[in-house]
């Protein structure tokens, strides 16, 4: 049986062989290291107290009904949106990851 040809890493000029989502082992840890840690971003101790508060008020997916498993800013924190309760809304994962794959600029 035939193996599959490996993929380029997709991070423009890489010229490494990608080994996850697209990208190689070097530009996925540069990528993290630019992101910061969840805490770092805002969502430490605090968040996590919100969160699970905001789940339990709220127990069902905006969108699709389903059991919700995320809490998302419906304006994202880095186009100014805030903790407050009414920009947030409870979301499955599956539509949490579907809102965030179509806000995300490629």
């Amino acid at each position: 049986m035939a193996n599959k040809p490996r993929r380029m890493c997709t991070t423009p000029g890489c010229p490494n062989f990608a080994v996850r989502g697209g990208a190689c082992a070097a530009c996925l840890a540069r990528r993290e290291q630019q992101r910061g840690s969840a805490s770092e971003r805002g969502y430490g101790a605090r968040w996590r107290k919100l969160r699970k508060a905001f789940l339990r008020a709220h127990p069902f997916c905006a969108r699709c009904g389903a059991r919700a498993t995320d809490v998302d800013h419906i304006v994202p924190r880095s186009a100014g949106g805030t903790d407050d309760w009414y920009n947030l809304q409870a979301l499955c994962h599956a539509c949490h990851s579907a809102k965030t794959g179509a806000q995300t600029p490629r």
